[in-house]
């Protein structure tokens, strides 16, 4: 990615190790991708740290050469305002649950990071890259699905046509929008960020196990 001029803090993190050829370094922040023998990694990992770099706005670039290790360097937006008060680890395991939660995304290092985080939250969690694919899950019928937690700008059907399809085919599930596109944008899709049924991106835990929790009480 080509950063945009600004102010950033820099996390770089460097190994000595064996190194990266072009070709791989073209695939590693895909999901499922690895280098590792079958059974010995899942591939997520570096697709999971993208996810969580690009939900703040961030940038990661690798060097690597064979023979000579790697280095990454995570490029945060620095920020001036003051910092707000976080759930706390007690806190959150109040918050956690047992419901079925349907996340729809359309960038799949977003949907790997929030479907670990909702993992990690007691939930059991479906996920779609597309709002056929969710319509699919959902008509299907072999899900106990509460909420589905949907983007709101994404290719061919948006998110709202999406909830408005779901409720059509089973109103008891709940849905909570999400999105990092501005206020104007949310509004030619029908959806308003003061809105109870929205949370912005970047998601943080804490945040959304609130919102969640609100919504399935």
């Amino acid at each position: 990615d080509n950063i945009e001029p600004g102010r950033y803090v820099v996390l770089v993190v460097s190994d000595t190790g064996e190194g990266m050829s072009k070709e791989v370094q073209e695939h590693i922040f895909e999901p499922f991708f690895t280098t590792k023998p079958q059974g010995k990694g899942t591939g997520l990992g570096l697709a999971t740290a993208y996810g969580i770099v690009k939900q703040h706005s961030g940038y990661i670039v690798v060097e690597s050469e064979l023979g000579e290790g790697t280095t990454f360097r995570l490029y945060f937006p620095r920020v001036e305002a003051p910092v707000e008060a976080v759930v706390t680890g007690q806190a959150l395991e109040v918050l956690q649950g047992s419901e079925t939660i349907l996340v729809v995304d359309d960038e799949p290092e977003i949907l790997a990071v929030i479907s670990h985080s909702l993992g990690t939250m007691g939930y059991t969690v479906l996920t779609a890259d597309s709002s056929s694919e969710a319509l699919l899950l959902v008509e299907e019928g072999g899900h106990k699905i509460d909420l589905l937690l949907t983007d709101v700008v994404m290719p061919g059907m948006a998110g709202h046509a999406l909830a408005a399809r779901v409720q059509a085919a089973a109103p008891r599930i709940r849905v909570l929008f999400m999105s990092g596109y501005t206020d104007s944008m949310l509004e030619e899709y029908g959806v308003f960020r003061t809105h109870a049924n929205f949370i912005s991106k970047p998601l943080f835990p804490g945040e959304l196990a609130v919102k969640i929790r609100k919504m399935l009480a």
